[in-house]
């Protein structure tokens, strides 16, 4: 749904794994992903389809709680983070990751 004040697209759902799908795959195969910031899924309210997204370290809860399994959420996402993944050992490939970046977000307890 696009925001009527053009700050992006807004979203609402839960939490169902604080690191983002295709970050945790990436890892389980052996691959870093460092990240400033965090990545989550969430199942839409609308949509069945859960979707990734990126938390920039510096942004904070509006509510003040911190991120768990299970929370709702809601607010406002825009643009693409670029997350760059290296292979723990040889031939070292490198693989990016582009999730939606979170610009505000308020979280239950």
């Amino acid at each position: 749904m696009a925001s009527a004040f053009g700050f992006g697209s807004s979203f609402a759902g839960k939490i169902i794994y604080t690191k983002a799908k295709e970050i945790q795959a990436l890892e389980w195969t052996g691959y870093s992903c460092p990240v400033v910031g965090s990545t989550i899924e969430v199942s839409p309210i609308k949509f069945s389809m859960p979707h990734s997204y990126f938390i920039p370290a510096s942004l904070k809860s509006k509510t003040g709680n911190n991120l768990k399994i299970g929370q709702s959420i809601m607010g406002k996402y825009g643009g693409k983070y670029m997350i760059s993944c290296i292979l723990k050992y040889e031939p070292y490939t490198m693989k990016t990751v582009s999730l939606p970046t979170i610009t505000l977000f308020g979280t239950s307890r």
